[in-house]
């Protein structure tokens, strides 16, 4: 495994492929295993976030990643955002639905079909501007996106143990059981 760390323009790579190599012929492959059994589970909350995640610009929709990390006495996979502001960004007030039937009625008071359809863009982009796309949902409305599409779902995710069922063989096999 290798990890990229990017800081805007500056990026530095790590390449721990050796070290990898070396704890799972110690452990009979339990590196490599847990580190492709998490990634595949944060890739599954990586994906439903990224689905409806609240976009403006695009680039904290565009800036998740999977990192692993080796440490002197553990292996941690993490699901991570570049975007610096992540923490802090809400979904709208308003939800989709609502933002397009306030511009349809708006639309509506146009005179003509034209007027009609000159006053709903207007209205829509206004709207767009104000609140983005708006919510996708009513529970989410308000709600911090990192918290309700990422770390929610991973808590929930873990509390299944989900996880540690899978690499139940290579935790007995690193407890000295068979």
């Amino acid at each position: 495994m290798s990890e990229r760390i990017d800081f805007g323009e500056v990026a530095v790579t790590i390449d721990d492929s050796r070290l990898i190599a070396h704890i799972d012929n110690v452990t009979e492959g339990a590196a490599t295993s847990f580190i492709r059994i998490a990634s595949r589970h944060l890739g599954e909350v990586k994906a439903d976030a990224e689905a409806v995640w609240p976009r403006r610009t695009g680039y904290s929709a565009g800036a998740f990643g999977i990192r692993s990390r080796v440490g002197a006495d553990e292996i941690r996979v993490s699901l991570v955002n570049a975007a610096r502001y992540v923490y802090y960004i809400k979904f709208s007030l308003r939800t989709e639905e609502s933002l397009e039937q306030e511009a349809r009625t708006v639309g509506a008071r146009g005179k003509t079909p034209e007027a009609q359809a000159r006053l709903y863009s207007f209205w829509r982009a206004r709207l767009t501007g104000r609140h983005g796309k708006g919510a996708p949902t009513d529970r989410l409305t308000g709600k911090r996106a990192w918290i309700e599409l990422v770390r929610k779902p991973a808590k929930q995710a873990s509390r299944q143990r989900a996880l540690v069922s899978e690499l139940q063989r290579d935790l007995n096999k690193l407890a000295g059981r068979s």
